[in-house]
């Protein structure tokens, strides 16, 4: 996510980091500080974070996923003046591994948790641009329905739209690391 330097204080990676070089897509997480608080409004609103959903089986729910990434299918640079949302079903990882790890080659092995992937549709898929963009769902606290961040947008096809699910950095798995960064 980009943030103009005039609002930026500071910004934390997570300590083993992504090296996009190596395509090894593990740990793509980071925090930014800002230098004042953001005031919230009808179009600004905090969003929860899901400390309670790795007891929920994810497989086959809905997220929903918003982005200023291409709108154009295959590889484009084009993005969109208008914020985009589309909704995306969560694919068993066995599903993954066997269709995108193997066949992208991919250095992510089966064992790997930290990530969701979703969608498998042709024409409906996050695109180029779209990293980093957010991926929620709404589950219900305290018998009122809120908006949980279930994912960052991490990676996806080359040629976006060809029916192959993208990735998403699963947050529930670095809530620890989360909650010991929020502090300055």
């Amino acid at each position: 996510v980009w943030v103009p330097d005039k609002f930026l204080y500071t910004s934390i990676l997570h300590s083993r980091g992504t090296d996009h070089q190596k395509d090894e897509f593990l740990n793509d997480i980071a925090l930014v500080r800002l230098r004042s608080p953001i005031h919230f409004n009808d179009y600004v609103k905090p969003i929860c974070l899901p400390i309670d959903v790795p007891s929920f089986n994810l497989t086959n729910r809905w997220i929903e996923v918003a982005g200023w990434g291409s709108t154009k299918p295959g590889e484009g640079s084009f993005v969109s003046d208008v914020l985009q949302s589309l909704k995306l079903k969560i694919n068993p990882q066995s599903y993954c591994h066997s269709l995108y790890y193997k066949n992208q080659g991919i250095t992510l092995t089966t064992s790997n948790t930290t990530l969701i992937c979703a969608g498998d549709v042709r024409g409906e898929d996050t695109c180029r641009g779209d990293s980093g963009s957010p991926a929620v769902m709404v589950l219900t606290a305290d018998s009122l329905p809120r908006y949980y961040l279930i994912g960052i947008g991490a990676f996806g096809q080359k040629f976006c739209g060809s029916g192959k699910p993208a990735f998403f950095t699963d947050t529930s798995k670095y809530i620890e690391w989360i909650l010991d960064n929020l502090q300055p």
